[in-house]
């Protein structure tokens, strides 16, 4: 939560670009944030593919090493 300057349409004057009646509001990051909210289903499908990738490098790793070791 953050404190930002705000003004009301009303108090704005747009030729001199100032406001006659500034006030601090509070500002919720987490509405701000540029990802959208998840549901768990898709938290658990993001987190299984992670999951999935780091598995496919591990193998490709050990498989590698083996042949290193044959030769």
């Amino acid at each position: 939560m953050a404190l930002v300057l705000a003004c009301d349409s009303a108090d704005y004057n747009p030729t001199t670009g100032e406001c006659a009646a500034p006030y601090f509001t509070e500002l919720h990051l987490a509405a701000s944030s540029a990802l959208p909210p998840l549901t768990v289903e898709e938290g658990f499908a993001i987190a299984g593919a992670i999951l999935l990738v780091w598995g496919v490098a591990f193998a490709f790793r050990v498989v590698i090493r083996t042949l290193n070791t044959l030769n």
